[in-house]
């Protein structure tokens, strides 16, 4: 078929030209469309799925071999006519341009994603199809012997019930309601793993509620008319040596060290709630998996943001803690990735290298700055949306399911947030123990920012409505600003009432609210050093800062001082006996277990437990 060159006009205004190649029956109106597939199309090459971006490029290889194969056959024809034409060569779209220029170098100076021989692109991509399938073929599992601590499933074997199954022929073995198939016998493991942490978690709260100051100020005793000073009261004595008695086992120990690999400290933790497995993210948006009952590490991703090099992790948490568990990591780009393949039904770490269930572009107007916060998320497992904001001028509230924008708000500052938090805490997210939850609601979020300040949200507002209703009044959005620097991190208690939260600024002092009144209800001056992170346990009153100057402070809701952490405890091959800590980056408090994770700009992660048992 012949070709030739037209030109297609994409915006009269600002003039813009682009030619290709197409055929001689197009006319202005089908080359303006094809314009915009193609238009769409690079759009598609920069996408966060790795699978939709490959059969972007994969076309994008194509039409640019065709292009330039057609280039040369009409330079051949017009050199054998004996004259060369006057036409205007086509101008390749970005970033076509680019490659066009390093015509002449050689395939394989050019980046993996970007290849012209396409033939040579899927040969390359089957032969290391192949490698990588002879290699999991050929690896070894992982050995499961000498866990203690961890409940292990099992597929019940009855020789009637084998019977009854070759009697009744071919039986669905991915039932998960049938507990003698192996999907019923993970459903019934994980459902036991998640009654027994729920039920410690309890024990817990129940155990160390009376640290928190709204029952101390009811189970105080009282001055009678005799008592002239309050020390000279037994009955306040006597509880005053309880409640120090009961800080003291709150007294966390060093159990365990982790070194991250390279020297890069670590940016980010998260105990997972039911399984012993740490998820760490370094500075070099490397993940590691670290067990520590069975002390091993496994690197689950080399390289989360390699798409994008230029791009930082800024956030991750996990996903269906209870039942198939996810990890999701956010960058500064404003790109979420959803990681599966994390861990095994079973609870342990898969030794495959993680798979990405999900990628997409939450925050399309994130503006990348190393010195913003980057991407902010919380996350609903109640309902399946994912909160995020951070160096945008959005809050968006996400349907991670279906990866549609469900609503959004505008933060109405010109900081960038950085910490946010729900008002609202489940105990229990299994309906048939349905214990009971403390908060305002699930959909009321707290947000801080770069400048100090708070600002709460109701993501139940419909934003639309409410503006085009001129008789309705347009909701207040509450707002505080007592905090003058920038906002470390957020998190909910029920132990000061069901609307309490409490927030911690790099200035070194945290801040109690009541979400029900403007302003804030004590204040804590933790520490006279900067603070550089700052986490707050779910089912016990008890905080931990972290500092520059190479210390953990652990704190309970009265604002008493429990411990300070300076040195390593363990001696090993990793740290020395004394050695001190290094500046504090990050920490993180295990939802369920009396365990505490930090992390140092030195590379080394310590795990800390108290004398209490896990289990």
């Amino acid at each position: 078929m012949a070709f030739a060159s037209i030109c297609c006009q994409k915006n009269q205004s600002t003039s813009h030209f682009c030619s290709i190649p197409m055929p001689h029956v197009f006319d202005s109106e089908q080359s303006s469309k094809l314009y915009d597939v193609w238009d769409v199309l690079l759009k598609f090459t920069n996408d966060p799925y790795p699978q939709i971006s490959n059969i972007a490029f994969t076309i994008y290889d194509f039409v640019h071999t065709l292009i330039r194969r057609i280039e040369r056959q009409n330079k051949t024809n017009e050199f054998q006519d004996g004259h060369l034409k006057d036409q205007t060569s086509p101008i390749p779209l970005t970033p076509l341009n680019e490659i066009v220029d390093n015509e002449n170098n050689s395939s394989t100076n050019m980046p993996s994603t970007v290849r012209r021989n396409v033939s040579d692109y899927f040969t390359r991509w089957t032969s290391q199809k192949i490698e990588n399938d002879s290699e999991n073929l050929n690896t070894s599992s992982h050995s499961k012997v000498g866990r203690q601590m961890r409940y292990v499933y099992s597929i019940p074997m009855s020789c009637f019930g084998q019977r009854q199954h070759s009697n009744f022929g071919k039986v669905d073995r991915s039932d998960e309601n049938d507990f003698v198939s192996k999907a019923g016998a993970i459903k019934s493991y994980r459902i036991k793993r998640n009654n027994i942490a729920h039920e410690y978690a309890l024990k817990l709260m129940r155990k160390f509620e009376e640290l928190s100051p709204s029952v101390q100020d009811i189970r105080r005793p009282k001055l009678s008319g005799n008592d002239s000073f309050a020390n000279e009261s037994p009955a306040l004595l006597k509880y005053e040596r309880r409640i120090q008695n009961i800080k003291r086992r709150l007294t966390f120990k060093q159990c365990a060290l982790i070194k991250n690999e390279d020297g890069a400290m670590a940016s980010f933790l998260r105990f997972h709630s039911y399984e012993p497995v740490l998820a760490t993210c370094d500075e070099n948006s490397r993940i590691y998996l670290y067990d520590y009952e069975q002390r091993y590490n496994h690197l689950a991703c080399k390289d989360v943001c390699k798409n994008n090099p230029s791009t930082r992790v800024t956030t991750m948490r996990w996903i269906n803690e209870q039942s198939s568990s996810l990890l999701l990591t956010g960058a500064d780009n404003g790109v979420v990735n959803l990681w599966d393949k994390v861990l095994e039904p079973n609870g342990y770490i898969h030794q495959d290298e993680s798979k990405i269930a999900a990628a997409f572009n939450a925050a399309p107007d994130m503006i990348n700055n190393t010195r913003g916060s980057g991407l902010v998320t919380e996350w609903q497992q109640e309902n399946g949306n994912l909160l995020v904001g951070g160096d945008s001028l959005l809050l968006r509230c996400w349907d991670l399911n279906r990866e549609h924008l469900v609503s959004s708000f505008e933060s109405i500052t010109d900081s960038c947030m950085t910490a946010m938090t729900r008002g609202w805490d489940p105990l229990y997210l299994d309906d048939s123990k349905n214990i009971g939850r403390t908060g305002i609601g699930p959909n009321i979020i707290v947000s801080g920012f770069g400048n100090g300040s708070m600002k709460v949200f109701d993501i139940r507002s419909n934003k639309k409505a409410i503006e085009s209703t001129a008789q309705r009044r347009k909701p207040r959005l509450m707002k505080y600003s007592e905090h003058s620097s920038w906002i470390v991190n957020l998190f909910f208690t029920g132990f000061g009432g069901n609307y309490e939260v409490m927030s911690g600024c790099v200035a070194g002092y945290i801040k109690v609210w009541d979400l029900r009144y403007p302003l804030s209800c004590r204040t804590i001056d933790v520490q006279r050093s900067q603070m550089t992170a700052l986490a707050g346990h779910n089912r016990v009153p008890i905080f931990a800062s972290g500092s520059h100057t190479q210390y953990i402070k652990l704190s309970t809701f009265d604002g008493d001082t429990n411990q300070v952490i300076r040195t390593h405890e363990n001696e090993g091959t990793l740290v020395s006996d004394g050695q001190r800590i290094g500046p504090i980056s990050c920490l993180d408090f295990h939802p369920c277990n009396l365990m505490m994770a930090a992390g140092a700009t030195d590379e080394i992660i310590s795990v800390y437990s108290t004398n209490n048992k896990n289990k």
